[in-house]
């Protein structure tokens, strides 16, 4: 399970000085989904399987061999929350690899370019809150609040990630459900069940899965209560009590909390 948070996370969660020639520079835009809708021609165009809506309008006629025919444009209109700069729901996250399975509960916020802040907790008899995880343009910090321990790194300290040149910009359009195609062939995330939020769609169920050969790890993330907010604090200060350990063990030590 700690292989699963780690790989899918943070795609991996060794550490490495060593970035690969291999880049990939930014998440493509994503062409958001959408349901095309035109006015009869002399052929019925083919209307691809869609999930948003789109705007068309007809231009003028255009002569060609002294015949006229329509010039049909599509205009669409995006189906993503791209007007939501800051929010913040509930989060259930289910892991999963090697046979086994578990599940912690905890808070979901974003805001754009700035940082993608996930807490997790675990509910026994009272609910204890497990740790954060703080993506930044600058950085990776993960906190164990149970052993007091922490672990700042930079993108390209960590072996997968700068393997891929996967940096803050990728990894916050995945959280924010704008992400395209995968950088490898053996790290995948689906989008699913999807609700109106700000000026577009939001996915509420975001599934991460990586293939190492051996082993699928996956990971979803089941959101409710979203809301646009950004009453929250953006950026976790690390108490002088709590020791800094590899980014490895720090997983570990979370995770094995949960066993």
């Amino acid at each position: 399970m700690v292989a699963a948070l780690g790989s899918l996370l943070f795609v991996g969660c060794r550490s490495s000085k060593t970035a690969s020639t291999d880049i990939v520079t930014e998440a493509t835009p994503v062409t958001p989904p959408t349901e095309q809708v035109t006015k009869p021609v002399e052929k019925t165009p083919v209307v691809p399987e869609t999930l948003s809506v789109t705007n068309t309008k007809t231009t003028g006629s255009k002569t060609s061999s002294s015949k006229k025919s329509k010039v049909e444009e599509v205009v669409t209109t995006p189906s993503y929350a791209t007007n939501v700069e800051a929010m913040t729901a509930k989060m259930n996250l289910k892991l999963e690899s090697g046979g086994k399975s578990f599940n912690v509960g905890g808070t979901y916020r974003l805001k754009r370019n700035e940082v993608v802040q996930i807490n997790l907790t675990y509910t026994m008899i009272i609910t204890i809150n497990l740790g954060t995880l703080e993506l930044t343009p600058d950085y990776i910090l993960v906190i164990d609040r149970i052993h007091k321990r922490y672990c700042q790194v930079a993108y390209s300290d960590v072996s997968l990630l700068a393997q891929y040149g996967i940096g803050f910009d990728y990894i916050q359009s995945i959280f924010w459900g704008e992400a395209s195609s995968s950088p490898a062939s053996n790290i995948n995330w689906e989008y699913a069940n999807w609700t109106s939020f700000g000026e577009g769609k939001f996915p509420t169920k975001i599934t991460f899965t990586m293939d190492s050969g051996a082993d699928t790890y996956k990971a979803t993330f089941n959101l409710s209560s979203l809301k646009q907010s950004d009453n929250w604090e953006t950026h976790t200060a690390v108490s002088s009590k709590f020791t800094p350990m590899s980014l490895e063990s720090v997983l570990t030590a979370i995770m094995n909390y949960t066993k």
